[in-house]
């Protein structure tokens, strides 16, 4: 008698297989392959060793895996996607985000029949990552009053207590209602 064929295995195997052949590959700096190449270090290392585990636990504040998060912040990986003149890696720019939006669209333009050349994704690559790289910046977001300030973040903690403070002023919170979003 022969088993039914493991899909999840299967599936694994096929995204192996394909993980190293992302069209973003042609397009990210170094330092984003060598935060890939870590973050798959840490998955490989410390947690498939314990996925079986962690996916069969039940969900309580006990049985929350406080380790692994330590053994993240050990590893650097929360600092990913933070300038360095606040502890994080300092990134050339938000990279990642960004070659998932060329990759989406390159798919696109295939779709559509269209065949990219090299030169044609470089392009393609930089005019994203320009405006990604102009619109993430809090100036973008202020212009069009989508935040209330730009705090310096040595300043984070004062803005959330100030915050904090301000909210507890009313214990009283009504029901909330949206009313019609039209988009």
């Amino acid at each position: 008698m022969t088993s039914a064929p493991n899909r999840m295995n299967s599936s694994l195997d096929a995204l192996f297989r394909t993980s190293d052949q992302l069209y973003d590959d042609l397009l990210l700096p170094d330092e984003t392959l060598k935060i890939r190449a870590e973050a798959r270090e840490f998955a490989t290392t410390v947690l498939a060793p314990r996925a079986a585990e962690l996916n069969s636990a039940e969900e309580s504040k006990a049985a929350f895996p406080r380790d692994i998060l330590d053994a993240m912040a050990a590893a650097g990986l929360y600092t990913i996607p933070f300038a360095s003149d606040v502890g994080g890696r300092g990134l050339q720019y938000p990279m990642l985000a960004a070659a998932t939006l060329v990759e989406i669209k390159i798919k696109q333009l295939e779709r559509e029949g269209k065949k990219l050349s090299e030169a044609d994704k470089k392009e393609l690559k930089e005019s994203i990552r320009a405006t990604y790289e102009r619109q993430t910046d809090p100036r973008y977001a202020a212009a069009r009053l989508w935040v209330d300030a730009i705090i310096d973040p040595a300043q984070t903690r004062e803005a959330l207590i100030w915050a904090l403070e301000a909210a507890a002023l009313n214990p009283e919170i009504h029901q909330f209602k949206t009313g019609v979003l039209q988009t």
